[in-house]
């Protein structure tokens, strides 16, 4: 027995077990860090890559203005509303403040403006938008009436022979007193009269 023990502990280690181990790690860590560099390198490409691509992206279009066509115009006033807190006759009174029913000839400027259809001193336009105009007026006075009015118009121009709106009438009391009521703006193919428009 102690025979065999000599002979092997005498054998030298066999190097087919040992050395492809040892020679394993290393070239293991080598692959890792080649394959980790090619990573570091091509990160950066593709951020700059993604950041010229949203540089070069197109805004958003923005809607064009609308011009509306100059002729013969007719301007008509939905139903009315008015709160429940009104005196009786006084919401009839409040209807005059807004667009009243009519037609006529128009010859717009150029940019279209709105106030040239509500004239009124007080008044004070606002344009949220390239075809959204906002009109506002505090302490407006009507004839027959001691206390002032609040006016509200709103108009969305839709297309050069159309547009939409709703007016509101306000006045400030005890017992506040408001009226609404939506209008159109048309432009029309024929006068009154029956000619064709130009």
């Amino acid at each position: 027995m102690k025979n065999l023990l000599r002979q092997a502990a005498a054998q030298p280690a066999n190097p087919a077990h040992c050395r492809p181990m040892r020679r394993g790690l290393p070239a293991l860590w080598a692959i890792c860090a080649a394959w980790l560099a090619l990573a570091l390198l091509a990160w950066p490409a593709a951020g700059v890559a993604q950041g010229v691509k949203n540089a070069t992206a197109k805004p958003a279009a923005q809607p064009k203005r609308i011009q509306p066509r100059d002729g013969y115009w007719r301007w008509d006033m939905g139903a009315t509303q008015s709160s429940a807190t009104c005196m009786p006759g006084l919401a009839e009174t409040l209807r005059q403040l807004l667009p009243q029913q009519r037609g006529e000839q128009v010859r717009f400027g150029k940019p279209f403006h709105p106030a040239q259809l509500v004239q009124h001193q007080a008044v004070r336009w606002q344009q949220p938008g390239p075809n959204h105009f906002v009109a506002t007026a505090q302490g407006v006075q009507v004839q027959g009436l001691a206390l002032p009015m609040d006016v509200h118009y709103e108009l969305h121009v839709l297309s050069p022979t159309q547009m939409r709106g709703q007016g509101r009438v306000q006045m400030p009391l005890l017992q506040s007193c408001a009226i609404s009521a939506p209008f159109s703006f048309e432009h029309q193919a024929k006068t009154p009269g029956g000619s064709a428009r130009r």
